[in-house]
């Protein structure tokens, strides 16, 4: 449980930022690593995965948030955009995942130290990556001449496998 990581006192807390990977000159803090970080522990924890050692899992989250940051840059730089009504929708899902209402899981989040608004920029950069995958997906066409020549080299095949057949009869 998130208990086995130590139990959080807001009135405790010392707020520190700074800076732990730069992608294109746009940084990524320590703090959005470390709500990032509380949520997929909670995501976890929901599906009921056991967590894994904070430490190794901090470090691949950074990994994949880089390369995230990365192509969220590049949809944006093409214009592609996810509304408002997007983001809603996924915050709701994610309190259904949660099977708690929204309030619920808003309030579960603050209670972590979560920023709300970091949470929708993140679901927000989640919807985009998804976009940016179908996009790409739709971008993987086969030419007429690709089908063209696959069919002739299945059809060489099947030739010379009967003709091994008809040597052996």
């Amino acid at each position: 449980t998130l208990a086995d990581y130590g139990q959080r006192n807001p009135e405790q807390q010392h707020i520190s930022d700074w800076i732990v990977a730069v992608v294109n000159s746009e940084p990524i803090t320590h703090q959005e690593l470390q709500a990032r970080l509380v949520r997929i522990e909670l995501q976890l924890q929901n599906a009921g995965q056991a967590l894994p050692e904070r430490a190794e899992l901090a470090h691949q989250l950074l990994q994949k948030m880089i390369d995230d940051r990365a192509q969220v840059q590049e949809a944006k730089e093409i214009g592609m955009r996810v509304d408002d009504a997007s983001v809603q929708q996924a915050l709701q899902n994610m309190a259904a995942q949660s099977r708690v209402t929204e309030e619920q899981l808003l309030a579960r989040l603050r209670a972590d130290g979560l920023s709300i608004a970091q949470l929708r920029n993140d679901l927000r950069d989640e919807l985009l990556l998804e976009k940016i995958h179908e996009y790409q997906l739709g971008q993987a066409k086969i030419s007429d001449a690709e089908v063209d020549a696959f069919m002739a080299a299945a059809e060489r095949r099947q030739h010379v496998h009967r003709e091994r057949r008809n040597r052996l009869l």
